[in-house]
């Protein structure tokens, strides 16, 4: 007598064991995969974002025009002993630059950044030689960071000087500017610029 052997239960119930034990692997790595991808894409959008506001915080700071000076309003008649139209405190800075933008931004303008809250905001209004002091409350913003932590701004007002964090009235203009940013619970590279 001749019978087709088949398999056994047992050996039915390890396969599927031996098979299930795959699956889970496999979804497990993908599950992984897409976690990394995701953990990735933050990690790059962060990377972009700092690339990018310090890129133009950079250029906008370094292209300062230089002016007669005034607490509130730049003027740009003085000559001689021109100075760089500069201010400064250890949560903000406001200048006069250049700037290539889009619409509404571009062309020479009156700039504050500061901290408003948990953000850095930069707020702007276009220069005009007949300008009145401004209110910059009522200007036009836009943040440039969000869930700022700490904000820290020092200068240094000759080459080979110490960084200061208590920012002085002299009418001289800094040297060179130094920002410490700390956003999303980790730390900007420091930013450090020279102003011509």
């Amino acid at each position: 007598m001749n019978r087709d052997r088949g398999f056994t239960l047992m050996e039915v119930m390890i396969a599927l064991t031996i098979l299930s034990m795959m699956m889970v692997a496999i979804v497990s790595s993908l599950r992984t995969f897409a976690n990394t991808k995701a953990t990735l894409e933050i990690k790059t959008a962060r990377v972009d974002e700092i690339r990018m506001v310090s890129a133009f915080l950079r250029r906008s700071l370094e292209a300062a025009m230089p002016s007669g000076g005034g607490s509130n309003v730049p003027t740009f008649d003085v000559v001689d002993d021109q100075l760089t139209y500069f201010l400064g405190t250890s949560s903000g800075l406001t200048w006069v630059a250049p700037v290539v933008g889009g619409s509404g931004f571009g062309g020479v303008n009156f700039m504050r950044l500061s901290l408003d809250g948990e953000e850095l905001v930069l707020r702007w209004q276009p220069y005009r030689r007949d300008m009145a002091p401004v209110d910059w409350s009522r200007m036009k913003s836009r943040t440039l960071i969000q869930d700022v932590e700490e904000y820290r701004v020092s200068y240094r007002p000759s080459y080979g000087g110490e960084w200061l964090e208590v920012w002085s009235d002299s009418s001289s203009s800094p040297v060179s500017v130094r920002m410490n940013i700390k956003a999303g619970g980790k730390y900007w590279p420091e930013l450090v610029v020279r102003l011509d």
